[in-house]
């Protein structure tokens, strides 16, 4: 917790202004401040060499930060900042003077400008006092004028300048020099937050105005202005205005860090510039479109600024056109009545009165401060406690505050103050360090006035030499080194850092310096002699050195105290290990002890791989257990472990094993195989994957073996039936591509001979189709008057037959048809119920039927039942041909359901798409296989060998994790023509030792 001077406390945040400035690589870098809501909000308060800011839930210090004349700025991570000037102009003086109001006057501060407008609580803090603002106040460089909730204030300055600051807003008024005719004018004003609107006066036309932002700096040349800053971040908007007479000016955002660098231009009223502070780099700009509203809120706020803005001329030739200076807060003056005399008093007149001038009685000035310098540790410095100027006057009296600083004192007979530099409170300062040591004090004149006034010293600090103090260290091991902490009780009163940097050698053993800078000793072998218990006393000197090169030198004493020596244990390298069974390790064989106490393993680590345990002998033993196991001959594997040999006394020593290991026979590990089966959606056809590879490997590559397994493919069964008209019409001539005498009745390119050579050449097209001989039953029932039989023609009764499809059946049917003759009447109805009959006993349930009724279309019967049968029982598809140019398809299409009976004139026009096609069998596209997530590219589709019952894939694959541990995930997908997918995987399993040696 830090409790400040003026006794308030500060929990939250705490910083080292001088460290925090060290930190930058500028030196004039500002010091980053954590809390962005903090440092826009705060109030600043200045608590002697400390920085408060006092927020409404966090407080903040900065320690040294007014400790020199240097005033670094305060940024946030994000880059918004104030300037070192506007945090001492927010801070005021240490010791502020009392509360009170902006009226009165004092010489020395002139006004630069005056409140035109004010409205609810406004105030101006003023060297540290927080001063009420009435309307017609002045306002002076270095003020800092603010609102509160629900207030306004408007502010012209003598150039014309016109500020108009919203509720919760902050200025600092930081510089103004203005004359009407000079051409070097300058003012400088900083907006900490809130919204504030603004229009440039003279200055901005005829010299320089700039006006600092936390995130910019507006440099401009006149123009009406209008800003919002976010009191918990810095983010600014800046937006130009239009004036009531249509001009619309400009103004450029400068770096506040480089005022040379512009990061923006701003020339367009119809838009908003927002900057948004990023960390180590420029402000975020944004550029957003006024709405209307927002238009309009500023087309009012520009009109009440230009009816406070008007040039006016200076009065006198002063800054001021008011010329009335200002009352500091902290110089109060006590002034006497004024004389009645020099004032005239005219009774009351009707005509007029007379103006009189009141001579306002003179200021006390205020002396300037009195300085001088000291030397820490030099002689007593002196210095008066007034001015040269009112030195002579006996009057004056020196009022002396309740406690003066250390080593001061105050000689009433010369009215002067005393410093003593050799005071222990000064001792601290370094070489070249400063402190002011100031008084701060009254001078009461004869009438009662009191001045504040001051002295002060800088004491320039001196080295001081370190001061090493003698160590006596007690209980030093004779054996291994010991680290002399010498410096700890050593002590600089600068506070430099000391090192040192000289010693001299004991009589037995050895001192140096390691990389630390502390001084080590070393007993080396000079007292093995001693024994547990006795001790030896040698001693050395040091010399200490602060940066400054200061020394001083002091003695070290050493007991040396004689101790139990440990054993030593030494390493072993135990080679020919075999892979199986258990090993004895003599490793004690080769151990010591220089004080002849007997040894015994106490402790071990455990091997990688294998095993130790200690046996009932104590001797360790090694188990390789089934580590080893996938070792072939000629193969080596090296563990290591460590183990602890203690003597009697306790104490130990460590050592290291190297076991090597060898293989013997040859391994070999078991196969393993993981398949996935299914059946593809499009033609039901069982499919499987199979995978085969070893679960175990010791070299980067093994075999992997795929098989693909393709089942049959159900195809649908299917009944077709040829319905063939040799009626006596058939023997007509053929109207059509001429077919020959296909019967042998003498008759040539008959309808009948059409018909046979359709339906032969139909038969044929079927068969190429691909249909199997087992799925496809063809019928054929010849009709004319009567169907299966026909009537009797002169080739005898004619019975339907059925045939199987392929090249035998083929034949038959071909021989069949070639012996139909044609002859007796046509009856349609006949043929249709003989084609019912024949699919009642062909049909079995959820099989195809497809009827092909060749005629020449003039058949009589009725055929609607017959048809319904065929249409809603067995589904059947029929196609109806009329045979020959002029054949009838009336009565043909009544019996069609395929669209419309169709004439046939070539035999090759019966159309078989109705039929469809065979399911294929599914086909492999694509095959993927990967290893540990790494796709094998070389294996594809092509490397596929077919087998009887699909396809089968043999192949090396690499890049196996081979150790013992480790696991390969090994996963083959196929993809059939279809898009489904089969996918099988496995994991191969490291089974070579780590500790393998030689492994590539």
């Amino acid at each position: 917790m830090y409790q400040s001077g003026d006794g308030a406390s500060a929990f939250d945040i705490q910083i080292d202004a001088a460290e925090a400035s060290s930190r930058g690589a500028d030196p004039d870098s500002p010091i980053l401040f954590p809390d962005k809501d903090l440092l826009f909000t705060a109030d600043f308060k200045k608590s002697g060499d400390d920085l408060l800011l006092l927020g409404h839930e966090t407080k903040a210090v900065i320690l040294g930060y007014f400790k020199d004349e240097r005033r670094p700025g305060l940024a946030t991570r994000e880059g918004a900042g104030l300037s070192g000037a506007t945090v001492d102009a927010l801070a005021g003086p240490d010791s502020p003077g009392q509360y009170a109001q902006a009226t009165g006057a004092a010489a020395g501060l002139l006004a630069i400008g005056r409140v035109e407008k004010a409205s609810g609580a406004v105030t101006v803090l003023r060297n540290g006092v927080s001063i009420d603002l009435r309307l017609g106040d002045a306002v002076t460089k270095g003020d800092v004028v603010q609102t509160g909730s629900n207030a306004s204030l408007t502010i012209k300055f003598n150039d014309g300048t016109v500020f108009s600051l919203s509720s919760n807003a902050r200025m600092v008024l930081n510089d103004m020099v203005y004359a009407a005719d000079a051409s070097a004018n300058s003012a400088l004003f900083t907006l900490v937050q809130g919204v504030i609107g603004f229009v440039a006066g003279r200055i901005a036309k005829t010299g320089d105005l700039k006006v600092d932002t936390p995130v910019a700096t507006m440099a401009i040349r006149g123009t009406a202005i209008h800003t919002e800053i976010s009191a918990f971040s810095g983010e600014t908007r800046f937006s130009l205005l239009t004036e009531p007479d249509g001009t619309v000016g400009s103004f450029v955002l400068l770096d506040r860090t480089n005022p040379s660098r512009v990061i923006a231009s701003i020339t367009d009223p119809r838009v908003s510039t927002l900057l948004t502070p990023l960390a180590g780099t420029d402000p975020r700009i944004t550029q957003v479109t006024k709405s209307t509203d927002e238009i309009r809120g500023e087309n009012d706020l520009v009109r009440d600024l230009f009816q406070v803005f008007s040039p006016e001329p200076q009065r006198r030739g002063s800054s001021d056109p008011n010329d009335v200076p200002i009352i500091p807060v902290n110089l109060p003056e006590k002034a006497s009545p004024p004389d009645p005399s020099q004032f005239a008093v005219t009774p009351f007149a009707r005509e007029r009165a007379t103006s009189r001038d009141i001579v306002v009685p003179s200021s006390p000035t205020v002396p300037e401060a009195i300085r001088g310098r000291a030397v820490e540790d030099g002689p007593l410095t002196r210095l008066s406690a007034l001015t040269d100027a009112v030195a002579s006057s006996e009057a004056i009296i020196v009022l002396l505050p309740a406690n003066l600083p250390p080593g001061v004192r105050y000689l009433a007979g010369t009215r002067s103050f005393s410093l003593d530099p050799s005071h222990p409170a000064y001792q601290h300062l370094g070489a070249g360090e400063r402190e002011v040591v100031t008084i701060a004090y009254n001078l009461l004149a004869e009438d009662g006035t009191r001045v504040p006034a001051s002295a002060s010293w800088t004491v320039t600090g001196e080295n001081d030499t370190p001061v090493a103090v003698g160590d006596r260290i007690a209980a030093v091991s004779d054996a291994g080194r010991t680290l002399l902490a010498v410096r700890s009780n050593d002590r600089d009163v600068d506070g430099d850092a000391v090192r040192v940097v000289a010693w001299t050698e004991p009589f037995e053993g050895s001192v140096f310096r390691n990389s630390s800078g502390e001084l080590v000793f070393d007993p080396g072998n000079g007292f093995r002699a001693l024994s547990v218990g006795q001790t030896a006393t040698v001693s050395f000197s040091y010399t200490l050195s602060d940066t400054n090169g200061a020394t001083d030198t002091a003695n070290v004493t050493l007991q040396v105290l004689g101790q139990n020596d440990a054993p030593v244990a030494a390493d072993d390298h135990i080679a020919a290990v075999d892979e199986a069974g258990q090993k004895l390790l003599a490793v004690r064989s080769n151990d010591r002890d220089v004080d002849g106490d007997a040894v015994r393993v106490v402790a071990w680590t455990g091997p990688f791989e294998g095993s130790v345990f200690r046996n009932s002998s104590g001797e360790l033993v090694f188990d390789p257990g089934d580590d080893f196991l996938a070792l072939s001959a000629g193969q080596t594997a090296t563990v290591s472990f460590s183990y602890t040999l203690s003597d009697s006394n306790g104490a130990t020593d460590t050592a290291n094993v190297t076991l090597q290991v060898r293989g013997t026979g040859t391994f070999t590990s078991p196969s393993q195989s993981d398949s996935e089966g299914a059946v593809l959606g499009f033609n039901g056809q069982p499919v499987s994957l199979t995978v085969d590879a070893p679960s175990a490997t010791t070299t980067s590559t093994a075999n992997l073996g795929l098989v693909i397994g393709l089942g049959p493919v159900l195809q649908p069964q299917m009944n077709i039936v040829y319905l063939i008209d040799i009626s006596g019409s058939t023997s007509d001539t053929f109207d059509g591509t001429p077919v020959g005498d296909l019967n042998g009745d003498g008759a040539t390119n008959t309808v009948l001979d059409a018909e046979i050579a359709s339906l032969i050449a139909l038969t044929d097209r079927v068969r190429g189709l691909g249909f199997s001989s087992a799925d496809v039953s063809i019928t054929v029932i010849p009709f004319n008057g009567a169907a299966d039989p026909a009537n009797v023609t002169d080739g005898g009764a004619v019975n339907a037959a059925t045939f199987s499809l392929g090249q035998t059946g083929d034949a038959a049917i071909a021989n069949y048809l070639r012996d139909l003759d044609a002859g007796g009447q046509t009856n349609f109805a006949d043929a249709l119920r003989a084609a019912n009959d024949r699919l009642g006993s062909l049909d079995q349930g959820g099989e195809s039927n497809f009827l092909y009724f060749l005629s020449d279309g003039a058949g009589q019967g009725s055929i609607e039942d017959e048809i319904a049968t065929l249409n809603d029982l067995y589904g059947a598809t029929i196609t109806a041909l009329g045979v020959g140019e002029n054949a009838n398809l009336s009565r043909l299409d009544a019996i069609d359901n395929t669209g419309g009976a169709s004439v046939l004139t070539s035999p090759e026009q019966i159309d078989i798409s109705v039929l469809g096609r065979p399911l294929p069998s599914g086909t492999v596209t694509d095959i993927d296989v990967f290893v540990n997530g790494r796709e094998i590219v070389e294996i594809g589709p092509e490397d596929l060998v077919a087998t009887r019952n699909g396809f089968a894939l043999n192949a090396s694959i690499g890049e196996l994790s081979r150790l013992a541990g480790d696991g390969n995930v090994v996963s083959a997908t196929i993809t059939f023509l279809s898009g489904e997918t089969l996918s099988a995987q496995l994991n191969i399993a490291g089974a070579l030792p780590r500790s393998t040696d030689l492994i590539l």
